[in-house]
């Protein structure tokens, strides 16, 4: 099963943990996924519609939302157009893909992309992947005693 999957499933698994005296917010995680999902082809609702739509606040919505699924909407929206995104990167043109996946054009795409997968979409595809980083930081360790953003700047040691 591949990782995606996995963490679809998760996501999942944590709705339907729900009590039965929780079914309406269950109900209202599971149409907030549904909006947030590119699953269907269909352009992911920006979570305020989404919020608008249900007839609930934003706030709330991601109250709810973060306790079900565990992260927040806006995070599941990213996470679902980057999992969009990998299974169709070889398709066609990344303009292409940018605008069906969500984004507002293809250098909002490859933004998104390097920054959580560490290297573009097209040098992620070919195989060329970011070197290695310990849990906990999004990218290799800096020269400066293990700081993860490299050297202070305007500090003297």
């Amino acid at each position: 099963m591949s990782v995606l999957k996995r963490i679809e499933a998760e996501f999942l698994a944590r709705i339907s943990l729900a009590a039965p005296g929780d079914l309406s917010r269950s109900d209202l995680v599971q149409a907030a996924i549904a909006g947030l999902s590119t699953s269907t082809g269909a352009r992911p609702e920006p979570v305020p519609a989404i919020a608008r739509r249900l007839g609930v606040s934003e706030r709330h919505l991601r109250d709810l939302f973060n306790r079900a699924v565990g992260v927040s909407p806006k995070r599941f929206a990213r996470i679902e157009r980057l999992r969009t995104v990998l299974a169709r990167a070889r398709t066609g043109s990344w303009a292409r893909l940018a605008v069906e996946a969500g984004y507002y054009d293809q250098s909002h795409l490859t933004g998104e992309f390097r920054e959580a997968m560490g290297v573009p979409p097209g040098s992620f595809v070919t195989g060329h992947l970011p070197a290695p980083t310990p849990c906990g930081t999004s990218r290799p360790l800096g020269p400066s005693r293990g700081d993860p953003y490299g050297p202070r700047r305007g500090r003297h040691p």
